[in-house]
């Protein structure tokens, strides 16, 4: 084996150290020696035993791989730079300036001198509104005048004080956000269901969700599943999957298994109702969006578990 395939295989980089490599394999092979033990048929344990054999392996290929020196980059010293002394800076005070005093008022002329506020006469006011001129139906006078409140602004300052939302907006608001048109129900001996909605469009299956494949189903729990191990199209002709090409990623390692056929999925393939989907040791069942949800996951536990297809993992 090579260092690349190890490196590989430990999900490490070129430039991984001596010290990234012996930690790693140690944690590798800790981890599958325990799913060996732990493994819940015969079948899954000869497979992980079999994979912590191959980790001993590159434990004792490592020794003897040349260690992994950084390059050396040239440090540039800057220039110091002469910074300019600032010029002093000359401050001119300001001379003072002369204010005449004013003359005192016995001294101005009376036609300058301001006109003393009109006292208001309380009582006068008072006499005006008297019971006899309300008898008489003579006209009151008020401060202000009095204004009917009009019921139409009225309304529009309470909308703006307490704001209603119409149905229309949430309607709209609902329908930016697409249902999901199928679900994949996880049913796997010793596991748990679990459900993954699918959405119209392209929807990417695997171990390590990436930013720019959205929406992505991760599945945890299985190591034989790749970063990206599959993608699922539900277009108007119905769905689809097939292994990820270019852009997506390289095809998965351990490949794809529909309905316990042996042979690897090697095209894009379309899917039906109840079909079981293997990726690496992990099968999900495909069920439309036309049952709540409860009732199909009810279903899918209640049916017999499909056939594992063996891994060739060599």
């Amino acid at each position: 084996m090579t260092k690349s395939e190890a490196l590989e295989f430990l999900e490490l980089p070129e430039t991984a150290t001596d010290s990234e490599i012996k930690m790693r394999v140690e944690d590798k092979l800790a981890y599958f020696e325990r799913l060996s033990e732990k493994a819940p048929s015969d079948f899954l344990k000869r497979l992980h035993a079999r994979n912590a054999a191959k980790v001993s392996e590159i434990q004792m290929a490592s020794r003897k791989w040349p260690s992994y020196v950084p390059p050396v980059q040239e440090v540039i010293t800057p220039e110091p730079v002469v910074t300019a002394e600032p010029e002093p800076v000359v401050t001119v005070e300001p001379e003072p300036v002369m204010v005449a005093e004013p003359e005192p008022p016995s001294q101005l002329d009376p036609l300058m001198q301001p006109n003393p506020e009109p006292e208001f006469v309380q009582e006068e006011a008072e006499e005006a509104i008297t019971p006899e001129a309300v008898d008489r139906g003579e006209p009151i006078a008020m401060d202000e005048p009095f204004v009917t409140p009009d019921p139409v602004i009225e309304a529009g300052i309470a909308a703006e004080l307490d704001p209603v939302v119409e149905p229309e907006v949430v309607a709209e608001s609902m329908e930016r956000e697409p249902a999901p048109v199928a679900w994949l129900i996880r049913h796997t001996e010793n596991q748990s269901a679990k459900t993954f909605p699918l959405y119209p469009g392209k929807n990417f299956l695997g171990r390590k969700p990436r930013p720019d494949l959205v929406p992505f189903i991760e599945v945890e729990g299985d190591p034989y599943i790749s970063k990206v191990h599959a993608v699922l199209y539900a277009e108007k002709a119905g769905l689809f999957i097939s292994d990820p090409s270019g852009e997506e990623g390289k095809p998965s390692k351990n490949g794809i298994f529909i309905n316990a056929d042996d042979n690897r999925l090697t095209e894009k393939t379309r899917l039906k109702e109840k079909d079981t989907i293997q990726i690496g040791v992990t099968k999900l069942i495909l069920r439309y969006n036309n049952n709540p949800i409860v009732k199909m996951v009810q279903e899918v536990e209640e049916q017999d578990y499909m056939h594992t297809v063996v891994i060739d993992i060599a």
